[in-house]
């Protein structure tokens, strides 16, 4: 009677645990990719501190399109100020291995200490995204601010104008 008993209970323990340990995977991966964000942007930053904007030469007047900046061209940008070296089987790639997407909206010109604003007030900014763990965009144009849940894994992660303007709330 006890070991009919202790067998349900036993896989119920054993479904539980393999349940708790793919959330806590799939949770890595976000904060991985977030953390690949965070360090893209940082980068990215000296670079338009040092020549006054995000956008390659040759690319200063860029509007805003998803792609518009190809990880090869960024690659090229952001080398010179690296302290760390490339691996480039991983670099443009989110936690689930799928590539970054990068964008960038540039005006010239662009003043940095203006929280990176035009004279006219433009915003000249960065934006990259992950389509996390589905694979699929939510859609091709802006964002709007919002958090989804610790533990919905499908939703874009982007950042945009120095924040995330859509990622994980905290994890549990």
């Amino acid at each position: 009677m006890l070991a009919a008993l202790a067998v349900p209970v036993i896989a119920g323990l054993t479904v539980t645990a393999l349940w708790t340990m793919r959330r806590a995977m799939e949770r890595e991966k976000q904060v991985r990719t977030m953390a690949q964000i965070r360090a893209f942007y940082d980068v990215w930053s000296l670079y338009q501190n040092y020549y006054g904007s995000f956008c390659p030469k040759g690319k200063e007047n860029l509007e805003f399109a998803w792609g518009n900046i190809s990880p090869d061209e960024l690659k090229q940008m952001l080398t010179p100020f690296l302290v760390m070296q490339w691996d480039p089987k991983k670099t443009f790639l989110d936690g689930w291995e799928r590539p970054l997407q990068f964008a960038a909206r540039c005006t010239s010109p662009c003043d940095p200490m203006y929280w990176s604003r035009t004279p006219r007030g433009e915003v000249c900014d960065v934006f990259i995204r992950s389509a996390g763990r589905d694979g699929k965009w939510d859609h091709n144009g802006h964002y709007e601010k919002k958090l989804a849940a610790a533990d919905d894994f499908d939703r874009d992660i982007v950042w945009e104008q120095g924040k995330f303007i859509q990622s994980p709330a905290p994890g549990q």
